[in-house]
């Protein structure tokens, strides 16, 4: 038995509704032919999905620029399909758009990928902690081990020198000195490599001022001007964080050390109510759009940053052309 118009479009409309995604049609004036009340939810357009039908989607969709830009652009004969991995919304959810080609328009489908994206930064986040508390560990064992060893070594270098030095020939001098040069060079390595795995410094007395020291024996080269300003709150951080603002901030202030050629770096860190902002700001020779996007791809600082951010749910935005320096803005919530 064929089903009648009327009846063809009510089995429609029910399959539409009871889809575990969210779909919805347009035409290819961008009128909404059909909505239903996930496409609804997901894309938070706060209609119902009856009011929205006949209605310009892009009028509802003006807080997605992404997804605004699409719909724009397929809004005509020559139309194609898109689709956008991931977009955020400010109550913390994730999703997922596909637009396809229909006959007379579009169909978008949205997918909450929330869960995923959950799991994802929680594996993100574990990692990290993870390798934080493996440098912790290696820092312990290098200041706690290898320094008093270093020292140890040293102390019987110099007593055996002392012993001799009465009947030391000048050669076998010059070599008991180049032992010491070696061991006293050994030894600030082992300092430098300790510290660097971890800071103790962040640890004793907090962000800001590992960052001021930073930024002190970096100005002592005379090379490059670093200026650092800091404002709000002077309450510690959660150790994790602290740790992770440090190292972001130390890769991008290494960055325009190695790479840009410049005179100056300006480093912010500003404490809001709900929220830390680190920026790093350099009067070097900048990039072009194409190299900043190959340098966000493939490089292995950015990246990092990027990993950092995203695990500490926060954003992070580079900004450059070139010779207009390079400028990257991190913000983390801290509640």
């Amino acid at each position: 038995m064929l089903l009648s118009e009327t009846e063809a479009y009510d089995f429609l409309m029910s399959v539409v509704s009871n889809a575990p995604l969210g779909i919805l049609t347009y035409t290819l004036d961008g009128n909404i032919s059909m909505c239903n009340q996930l496409a609804s939810m997901h894309l938070q357009l706060n209609q119902s999905p009856e009011t929205l039908v006949e209605r310009p989607l892009t009028d509802y969709i003006s807080h997605l620029p992404n997804l605004h830009s699409v719909v724009s652009d397929s809004v005509n004969k020559s139309r194609q399909a898109f689709a956008i991995p991931e977009l955020s919304f400010e109550n913390g959810t994730y999703i997922a758009v596909n637009g396809r080609k229909l006959a007379n328009g579009m169909i978008v489908t949205t997918h909450d990928i929330t869960p995923i994206k959950t799991m994802q930064q929680a594996n993100v986040t574990a990692m990290l902690r993870g390798q934080e508390k493996e440098r912790h560990r290696l820092s312990k064992e290098i200041h706690d081990g290898i320094g008093p060893l270093m020292s140890t070594i040293k102390l019987n270098i110099d007593s055996i020198k002392n012993d001799l030095k009465d009947d030391i020939e000048k050669n076998t001098m010059l070599k008991f000195n180049a032992i010491q040069d070696l061991i006293k060079d050994a030894s600030e390595d082992i300092r430098s490599i300790s510290h660097a795995l971890m800071p103790s410094a962040l640890r004793d007395f907090g962000l800001r001022s590992t960052l001021e020291n930073l930024i002190q024996k970096i100005n002592q080269s005379e090379t490059v001007k670093v200026s650092f300003y800091f404002s709000g709150s002077e309450d510690r951080l959660n150790m994790y964080t602290e740790i992770a603002v440090y190292r972001m901030a130390k890769e991008l202030i290494n960055n325009a050390l190695k790479y840009a050629n410049a005179k100056q770096i300006v480093v912010q860190l500003i404490r809001f109510e709900h929220m830390i902002q680190l920026s790093v700001e350099d009067d070097g020779k900048g990039c072009s759009q194409p190299i900043l996007e190959s340098m966000i791809t493939s490089g292995i600082g950015l990246q990092n940053i990027y990993t950092r951010t995203e695990a500490l749910k926060g954003t992070f935005i580079i900004d450059s052309s070139e010779g207009n320096g390079f400028s990257g803005t991190i913000e983390i919530p801290t509640e």
